[in-house]
């Protein structure tokens, strides 16, 4: 590691693949797996300068495959270096980073025609161009020509504390001065209202509540129900709190043991206990949390020690918002059946405020087992992502290179529609179980390729309550036709294996579903679905697990077949460009945050409330994000393919967009794309042809069509 130590100053200015090769061009090729490996490990305690060698070390051992002299597999080498627990964070940080730094470079060249590190005199610039610094650079560049800002900076300069002018060059702290003189507020401050629970609005709706409530006595007098909930003496409360060690900012909760002489809701408490868990158990003495735990539970917690009060007052909190959040429809008593006579499950919330308040759409789902949504990612087209993807396609469709861009433009939209809060909140309502703790679900060929390659249709793992759902992507075919059977999903459910008819015998007929871009298409499970008409590049298929409070799968991994096994879509490398997830329940659908935890519980609360208003407002304050997140992660990979192809040189020869198209067709061959198995269809009708089941084609499938 002393090696890697004198390599370090220079890190801040060089690029860290040199520094890289420079410390291991000292060193024998032997040495080189364990000196990347120590630098890999460093990933617990890191910075940006450091983040970036290990990102380059990273990429170092995967490209020469250094791994393979004493591993097994690049797997073995991850466990062996923990690159779950220490890599993979440093990675995504560092990922997070350098898109932000790229950015703003490319904002500061916009605004003053300079590269982002000539822009400043010499003695200001800084040995290490950190992203808060460039970041607050270009906010600068946006406001002040570059002489006007050279001068504020210099002047920023002089200003510093008498202990900082011993460090000439500029300073992030320097450029925030200039902004804040300027009155432009910081970008990305935020405060937490989101994030933490008013103690008022806990008191508000306590009060209002039917039941007992803290200090209900007070408004015997007339006192207004807006006015203070708990009245005591503030005199006598604050000369009792004089001499406890309680963080001030829970004198609320003081407040209230102080005064309640009542039982409490469920709801209160468990409000109560989510707000005091925010504020931090630290901050509550011994002798108030003894006393909380006797309000909460009715029983003496004198004996208890206080970290095991901690956590029991942490599985009640857990318990009572678990409680709160299950859906109106979670119960399996709830379930709708088609058998007559059975009650028919209500309609949910979610499906009310996203799809369509008709019951007759509703009892349409339920009977034939499909639902078609035109327009449901609408804003993608509206918000320029369709259209940009489409100028992708038709500018890059004869470039070999280009191709590649193509592929993380449909990759990106896959990862928007996964942890689009508006599709959870629909596929959650439509799940026969009700179930709403879910995590996305890709199969292991789930890449998707431009030049046509297949994409399995989910259901080879098919769970009793999986919804499968299929969007359709931009391509230069504006429409594509999917072939089912309504009605099939209560034939060929599990609770009728028995019943199934004979083979060569329909038992519906088959419909054709036209789609055209940003149309979401839900089927329910075991509907008969003809696997070939759902396979193109340009048509996403998804299903999901269930997963418990943790964000743990309950079965998939428990599969006999390896090949079928779901794939979390969290799985894909973070070394990869990607698009962000923007949302805590995004997070969770992931895989990568718990659907315990207080802001996937509240998020999730809001979507299938009844409040259509706020859930509508949270999900246009998600898709903007995610817009945001694709545009940029778009832009770092067309910086990065015009370095690749300015490299090339002027050799570069590009081919005909016809030319390409026609070696598609034939050198892929459109039979190799319609000849998939399905494993799932029921075995009557596994020998049927198209023509048998009433559908002369496959309705207008074309996968590659030629560009005019």
């Amino acid at each position: 590691m002393d090696s890697v130590q004198k390599g370090l100053p220079d890190l801040s200015s060089e690029i860290p693949q040199r520094t890289l090769e420079h410390i291991l061009s000292s060193e024998p090729i032997t040495n080189h797996l364990d000196i990347l490996t120590n630098i890999l490990r460093q990933g617990a305690t890191v910075d940006e300068r450091v983040g970036a060698l290990i990102h380059a070390a990273w990429e170092h051992v995967r490209r020469e495959e250094l791994w393979s002299s004493r591993f097994d597999s690049l797997d073995h080498y991850r466990q062996f270096i923990g690159f779950e627990e220490l890599v993979k964070p440093v990675l995504r940080r560092h990922k997070r980073s350098d898109r932000s730094k790229q950015l703003s470079a490319r904002m500061i060249a916009q605004h003053w025609n300079s590269p982002f590190h000539l822009v400043l005199p010499e003695t200001l610039r800084p040995p290490f161009w950190s992203k808060h610094l460039l970041n607050s650079l270009a906010s600068l560049s946006r406001l002040k020509p570059l002489p006007d800002a050279i001068h504020l900076l210099q002047e920023s300069v002089k200003k510093r504390p008498r202990r900082g002018r011993t460090q000439p060059h500029l300073l992030a702290s320097d450029i925030e001065r200039v902004l804040e003189a300027m009155r432009v507020p910081r970008q990305g401050r935020r405060g937490r209202k989101n994030s933490v629970i008013s103690i008022d609005s806990i008191l508000t709706e306590h009060e209002s509540s039917t039941a007992t409530i803290v200090g209900s006595d007070t408004h015997k007098d007339g006192a207004s129900p807006q006015g203070p909930p708990v009245m005591i003496s503030e005199k006598s409360f604050l000369n009792d709190q004089k001499q406890c060690p309680c963080s001030p900012m829970l004198f609320p909760l003081l407040a209230i043991l102080a005064e309640s002489k009542s039982q409490w809701t469920s709801h209160f408490l468990a409000r109560l206990l989510q707000w005091a868990s925010l504020m931090s158990w630290e901050s509550l003495c011994t002798d108030h949390l003894q006393q909380l735990y006797r309000h909460a539970t009715q029983s003496d917690g004198q004996d208890l020690d206080r970290s095991l009060i901690i956590q029991m007052l942490e599985q009640l909190s857990f318990t009572l918002i678990g409680e709160e959040t299950s859906m109106p429809d979670d119960s399996p008593n709830s379930i709708s059946a088609s058998a007559a006579g059975e009650r028919e499950k209500p309609i949910p919330n979610a499906f009310k405020t996203f799809v369509k308040d008709e019951p007759s759409l509703w009892s349409s789902l339920q009977q034939d087992g499909y639902l078609h949504i035109p327009d449901f990612f609408a804003y993608m087209e509206t918000r320029g992502i369709f259209p940009r993807v489409r100028q992708t396609l038709a500018r890059y469709a004869s470039d070999d290179q280009g191709q590649v861009l193509s592929q993380r433009c449909y990759q990106f939209l896959h990862q928007m529609i996964q942890q689009d809060p508006a599709y959870y909140a629909v596929v959650a309502s439509c799940r026969p179980d009700g179930q709403w703790r879910l995590l996305n679900r890709s199969m292991d060929s789930v890449a998707i390729s431009v030049a046509g390659a297949m994409l399995p249709v989910p259901g080879s793992v098919q769970h009793e309550s999986d919804i499968q759902s299929t969007v359709m992507l931009p391509t230069f075919c504006e429409e594509h036709c999917v072939n089912l059977v309504p009605g099939s999903h209560t034939i060929f459910a599990p609770s009728r294996k028995n019943e199934h008819p004979p083979a060569g015998v329909m038992t519906g007929k088959p419909s054709s579903i036209r789609m055209q871009p940003g149309d979401l298409l839900l089927t329910m499970p075991h509907l008969l679905r003809f696997p070939q008409t759902f396979t193109s590049h340009a048509l996403v298929n998804l299903s999901q697990d269930v997963a418990d409070f943790q964000g743990h799968p309950t079965g998939w991994n428990h599969q006999p077949s390896t090949s079928a096994q779901p794939r979390l879509s969290n799985a894909s490398g973070t070394d990869e460009c990607s698009v962000d997830t923007v949302s805590a329940i995004g997070e969770a659908l992931m895989g990568r945050r718990a659907w315990s935890d207080r802001k996937v519980l509240h998020q999730q609360r809001i979507l299938s409330g009844t409040d259509t208003a706020a859930a509508t407002s949270f999900v246009e304050k998600v898709r903007e994000r995610l817009v945001l997140e694709f545009h940029e992660a778009l832009d770092i990979v067309e910086i990065s393919h015009a370095e690749s192809a300015a490299a090339l040189g002027p050799d570069l020869v590009l081919k005909d967009v016809s030319a390409e198209t026609d070696w598609a067709t034939t050198e892929l061959g459109m039979s190799a794309l319609l000849q998939s198995d399905a494993p799932w269809l029921p075995e009557s009708f596994d020998h049927m042809s198209l023509q048998d089941l009433g559908l002369e084609t496959l309705g207008e499938i074309d996968l590659l069509p030629t560009l005019s």
